[in-house]
């Protein structure tokens, strides 16, 4: 498994098309981002952490990100050693299993610029306590806190008007 979960079906010539295409967004996007002692800062300017950025970086435990990133996309943390994250209110949209299986993450608030969380975006992360949504969502989708075992507060704000099935 991994983000080449989304390509199994296809042509090798769209494939390599594709693969092709998400290089050159991440150069562009998302510059090379060194990780010292744990710690990484994202420079201001970037403007979305690309896909699976920082997947299986199991020397990640803290990050910096800057007001300039609007979205944190799909798998961009997952089954990393991250173990706090502050999220900017620049931040609108934090995609389908952003931060999957963060093994040590502990607590999570999504500010108010947050409309809109996918699928799994939590899941098994099985260190998770706490989580304050925003108040900016209406929604909570299929299984985004699914197997967050520790899980023992959640503050879900009064906007929110739909629980997807497993979200919890």
């Amino acid at each position: 498994s991994g983000c080449l979960e989304l390509f199994f079906n296809m042509p090798i010539h769209c494939l390599h098309i594709i693969i092709i295409f998400v290089v050159i967004i991440m150069i562009i996007f998302m510059p090379d981002i060194e990780i010292i002692e744990g710690n990484a800062i994202i420079p201001e300017g970037t403007r979305f952490i690309e896909q699976c950025s920082f997947h299986k970086r199991d020397d990640l435990k803290t990050i910096v990100i800057p007001d300039s990133v609007s979205e944190i996309r799909s798998k961009a943390f997952a089954k990393s050693g991250l173990t706090s994250i502050t999220i900017p209110d620049s931040v609108n949209v934090i995609e389908f299993n952003a931060f999957e299986k963060c093994k040590s993450l502990k607590s999570i608030v999504i500010p108010s610029s947050v409309t809109h969380i996918g699928e799994n975006a939590f899941q098994s992360c099985i260190e998770l306590e706490t989580v304050e949504l925003s108040d900016s969502m209406t929604n909570i989708w299929d299984a985004t806190f699914l197997s967050c075992s520790k899980l023992k507060s959640v503050i879900i704000p009064n906007s929110i008007t739909s629980i997807r099935d497993n979200s919890f």
